[in-house]
């Protein structure tokens, strides 16, 4: 009787134990999804000659953590070569490239949803923020585009 007794308390503490590793896991999923949630709304971020400027928009693959160690392998700058306060990078090279295909000149939205890393310098260093499944506004020439307007959740 006095086994079941301990058996039964041993089972009640490890039901404890996994009820906390739950409300734990739920707490850091719950912050890390309100970091990915609407990052600024709709943003405009000049995109000049965007394949000659890829290199300060457009990424095959990037995670938050990278945002200060892409700034300055690319060496994104503002104006005046200070450190840029924001910069949008856009997940996708040739996606992106691939929203002026058989479009006008002019200003159009992306039909395929976009992941967009948002780095923002604060205290002298980069942090990211992700946005996730993204439509972009770009303005297309020659079916490229030339200016990226803004992104917002679709």
């Amino acid at each position: 009787m006095r086994s079941q007794h301990r058996e039964q308390e041993k089972k009640y503490e490890l039901f404890l134990v996994i009820i906390q590793l739950l409300y734990a896991l739920f707490t850091l999923c719950c912050v890390t999804l309100c970091q990915f949630v609407d990052i600024h709304g709709v943003r405009e971020v000049t995109w000049q000659k965007v394949l000659g400027s890829t290199t300060r928009h457009v990424i095959d693959d990037m995670n938050i953590s990278d945002c200060e160690t892409v700034m300055q392998q690319r060496r994104i700058t503002d104006k005046n070569n200070m450190k840029k306060e924001t910069n949008t990078f856009i997940t996708g090279e040739k996606d992106v490239k691939a929203i002026c295909k058989d479009k006008p000149d002019g200003k159009t939205q992306s039909t395929n949803k976009f992941n967009v890393v948002v780095c923002t310098l604060t205290q002298g260093t980069y942090w990211g923020k992700i946005g996730y499944f993204q439509i972009l506004t770009v303005e297309c020439k020659d079916e490229l585009p030339v200016h990226f307007y803004n992104h917002s959740r679709g």
